[in-house]
């Protein structure tokens, strides 16, 4: 917790300076955070702030654990089980008109957290099995 506390305060400006309590900034809808509590929550958090371009961020989800990964991205993003359908973007910007945008809210599914296994791959070792859901 000492080096999450050493990372915020840098991103605050100085020692000290991050707020006591960490709220995520908002949620997919717009709405304001509420207060993070459990100190994972805390790192995945932080981390999805400070390294949200490299692309890290859903594997080590996986890492953490399916359910984990499941649960904090339908709480980040919004996401609805079994839903193909697009929705109108809740964030402000310029495609917050009302109008589908290809923005999808589909949650993300056990079946997908491992990715499939090139089928070049599964030529060259016959003892290898594609993943479930591939």
């Amino acid at each position: 917790m000492a080096d999450l506390k050493t990372v915020r305060d840098r991103a605050w400006g100085g020692a000290g300076l991050a707020p006591a309590i960490m709220k995520d900034s908002a949620n997919y809808d717009g709405t304001r955070g509420a207060p993070i509590t459990d100190p994972l929550q805390m790192v995945f958090s932080e981390y999805r702030h400070e390294l949200s371009g490299e692309y890290s961020v859903f594997y080590n989800l996986c890492r953490a654990g399916t359910d984990v990964a499941i649960a904090f991205i339908k709480k980040a993003n919004g996401t609805v089980d079994a839903s193909y359908e697009p929705v109108p973007n809740p964030a402000p910007g310029p495609t917050h008109d009302g109008q589908k945008h290809g923005l999808y809210n589909t949650s993300f599914t056990a079946d997908k957290a491992l990715l499939p296994i090139p089928q070049g791959a599964i030529s060259l070792n016959p003892n290898l099995k594609q993943n479930p859901g591939y």
